[in-house]
């Protein structure tokens, strides 16, 4: 501790970075314009406070990674690593910073630290508190008590509790991410409830499937802005010819019948981007009823980690998406890899960018990958390696 009051005497107008312990108490420095500060522990504001009259012409202060914990009594500050405040002169009271600066701070705060520090202080805190907006809540275990004072200010949410929360209040929310979604959860997913959806997430255990209702709603125009879907268990899926999604252009599903694949191509006519992890049985599917079929997606990514699908499923799929400009593959082939490469050529002439990790099984007619490299541009780095059991993977990095 000496050794560090001794450091601190030598504070003069050049810049440098200085530690300060929460205990250590500073001689006054009245000639420094800029401190680079890192705060370790807990501070109270009467001990910031105190700090600030110890440099009282600072005209650059730099908070790296700093936090100081309050709670009512208590600050929490969390700074984003090297955020630099410029202030002509620092205040010695936090009551006396402008609005305009308080604000920029309370960004970096979250939403449930802002109202236990600063709600209920004084009239003019209570009203900046409400005059936020944009704002992201990240609700945890029991830690969503008094949301319903700010909800409406709230337009991104991450739940990442199982627990029964009322999401009706929610109702400016652009973007819903629900980690552990149980059923309660689901059920009040709904356009009347949160109209300006852009971006949903809904990650369920393997047992919940999502319920038909919420499948209509996302594949309807019901969310009208809805832009990006994260869905998992997505195990039925109805032909809503009636319905139709013009908002979506990204789509990410976990499926086990790949004849939802087609069907959601058809509901979702300015698709974009198409995510697939498939779990289940391979089944049939037909080809488009009409030879012009021309949906307009650009990216198709295919997961299929335990080689369920089979090479004629994967074909028929290539005629629901003609310009593709992108393709990621990852299953099992059983015929030989050079007629999926022959396929890709001859239904995707738009493709530009292809990339797998394909595993090929012992066949007659494996060709060399120095010949498949050479075939378009998009496969010259396509790379092989050979297994002992014969069998094949061809990768890219």
């Amino acid at each position: 501790m000496s050794t560090e009051r001794n450091s601190a005497t030598k504070l003069q107008t050049t810049p440098l970075t200085y530690l300060i312990l929460a205990d250590h108490i500073i001689q006054q420095h009245i000639n420094l314009k800029y401190l680079k500060l890192n705060l370790y522990g807990y501070w109270t504001l009467e001990k910031l406070d105190s700090f600030f009259a110890y440099i009282p012409n600072i005209k650059i202060f730099n908070l790296s990674s700093s936090f100081v914990f309050y709670n009512r009594s208590y600050l929490i500050i969390v700074i984003l690593y090297n955020w630099i405040i410029y202030l002509s002169n620092m205040s010695t009271r936090l009551e006396s910073l402008p609005n305009e600066l308080l604000i920029d701070i309370f960004i970096y705060f979250d939403i449930l630290n802002l109202y236990n520090s600063f709600w209920g202080l004084n009239r003019r805190f209570n009203k900046l508190v409400c005059s936020l907006k944009n704002i992201s809540l990240i609700i945890k275990e029991n830690n969503f008590l008094s949301i319903e004072l700010f909800a409406h200010q709230i337009i991104r949410l991450k739940i990442e509790t199982s627990q029964s929360i009322d999401l009706s209040q929610f109702i400016n929310l652009n973007s819903l991410e629900l980690c552990r979604a149980n059923q309660n959860q689901l059920e009040q997913i709904r356009s009347d409830i949160m109209p300006n959806l852009i971006y949903l997430t809904i990650s369920t255990p393997f047992h919940i499937s999502l319920p038909l209702e919420l499948i209509k709603e996302i594949f309807s125009n019901g969310f009208r802005f809805l832009h990006y879907a994260y869905l998992s268990r997505l195990d039925t899926f109805e032909n809503f010819s009636k319905f139709q999604s013009f908002s979506l252009r990204t789509l990410y599903i976990t499926c086990t019948n790949s004849n939802i694949i087609p069907l959601i191509l058809q509901a979702c006519p300015n698709l974009i981007s198409f995510h697939i992890k498939f779990f289940g049985q391979n089944r049939h599917i037909l080809p488009p009823s009409s030879s012009t079929y021309n949906h307009l997606l650009e990216e198709f990514f295919l997961d299929d980690p335990y080689h369920k699908l089979s090479f004629d499923t994967i074909h028929i799929l290539f005629r629901f998406i003609p310009n593709v400009k992108y393709l990621f593959l990852q299953f099992l082939c059983r015929v030989p890899f050079i007629n999926l490469i022959e396929s890709i050529l001859n239904r995707l002439e738009q493709l530009n960018r292809f990339e797998c990790d394909i595993l090929e099984s012992p066949n007659n007619h494996m060709v060399n990958i120095e010949i498949i490299q050479q075939m378009n541009e998009c496969f010259q780095y396509l790379q092989c390696s050979e297994k002992d059991n014969g069998y094949r993977v061809f990768f890219t990095e």
